[in-house]
């Protein structure tokens, strides 16, 4: 049972559905970090991505997160910040990921915004992979579970499924 209200509630349960994952698969050689310090081999500033899974101890996902449903103090520009952030960690982590929850009916806004991220994320090498859950096409708001779950099956093709 999700109650999403705010990042921390998002970022907390995405975790715990990852890591239920991992434990289900019986793969212990993925790990799944919630913000730790990743130092920028280009620059002396770190990162904190909001998620960092790795496997055998290299980084192979980043995942950086962005609450916005039903909440009016996110402000668009800090969705873009965080497709930057990915993009500057693009060279240091196999694949970087954006999920956005958001609440948008307008569909030319949403259409907006989808175009302003993706063209954000094409500036870079390693482009970021936009994951874009607008509540307003999910009737249950209780099926983001459901809906997160998909992203994360998806996520573990990218290794070739889940025994990796």
């Amino acid at each position: 049972n999700f109650h999403i209200f705010v990042e921390a509630d998002l970022q907390s349960s995405l975790s715990r559905l990852m890591r239920e994952f991992v434990a289900k698969h019986k793969n212990m050689n993925w790990k799944i970090y919630n913000q730790p310090y990743q130092k920028m081999k280009k620059t002396i500033i770190g990162k904190y991505p909001d998620l960092l899974l790795t496997r055998k101890g290299k980084k192979r996902i980043a995942i950086e997160l962005k609450q916005s449903a039903l909440r009016k103090n996110v402000p668009f520009e800090n969705v873009v910040k965080d497709v930057h952030k990915l993009g500057d960690m693009g060279n240091e982590v196999d694949k970087t990921y954006l999920i956005y929850t958001c609440y948008v009916s307008d569909l030319d806004k949403q259409e907006e915004e989808k175009t302003a991220l993706q063209d954000a994320a094409d500036r870079y090498e390693n482009p970021p992979i936009i994951m874009i859950i607008n509540l307003t096409c999910i009737s249950d708001h209780g099926s983001w579970k459901t809906e997160m779950s998909r992203h994360i099956t998806n996520l573990s093709q990218y290794y070739g499924g889940a025994k990796v």
